[in-house]
């Protein structure tokens, strides 16, 4: 009986599975919070190094306008903008070497598609950091995008535009192909690239 009496004391000071969800739910968001502080400051590092203003600002909707995106770079066209970007390409062009960042625009670019692309020139001693990373599987390229990405990064930003994407469905072989297109939003951006810290992967 003595037994019987000890286990049920012993259980009704167990946490219900409410309580154990409500622990795991304020641990994430303690974590996030946690993430979101260690980020502000390291962007902050580099932003206050170089004199830099964030992009995306938090006035600016994903949604907004090609134009709202070419208003900001001309506001403040004297300082150079800080981002989180993926690193997409690397390329020689007859106007010396481009490398490629994507900044998405706004959360879950995995989903949303809403990004901006900076085509920014680089030199050669600069672009030795990136061409020592390597590189993940073209079949697995798309799924990078459900994590954060790769650097932030220092640019000053000359010209800003918009571009229609296009999807192309069936197949060439006397199939009629269906075009679909206003997919996402695409704005592209060209100018300089100053700086890029590689952001820690958790």
């Amino acid at each position: 009986m003595l037994i019987i009496c000890l286990i049920f004391s012993l259980s009704g000071c167990e946490p219900s599975y409410e309580e154990r969800q409500e622990k795991k739910e304020a641990e994430r968001k303690e974590l996030i919070r946690k993430n979101e502080e260690k980020e502000k400051l390291a962007i902050g590092q580099i932003a206050d190094k170089h004199n830099a203003i964030r992009f995306p600002p938090k006035d600016i909707d994903a949604t907004a306008f090609t134009y709202t995106y070419q208003r900001f770079f001309k506001l403040n066209s004297q300082n150079p903008v800080v981002f989180k970007g993926y690193l997409e390409d690397i390329a020689q062009t007859e106007n010396g070497i481009i490398v490629e960042f994507l900044c998405p625009l706004g959360e879950n670019y995995f989903i949303n598609k809403k990004a901006l692309r900076f085509r920014l020139n680089i030199s050669e001693d600069s672009v030795d950091q990136f061409l020592k990373v390597k590189r993940e599987d073209p079949m697995l390229h798309s799924l990078r995008y459900l994590y954060g990405p790769d650097y932030y990064v220092v640019a000053k930003i000359e010209h800003v535009w918009g571009y229609r994407m296009y999807e192309f469905n069936g197949n060439a072989n006397g199939e009629e192909v269906e075009i679909e297109s206003d997919v996402s939003k695409n704005i592209v951006s060209t100018g300089k690239f100053i700086d890029a810290v590689a952001i820690p992967k958790n």
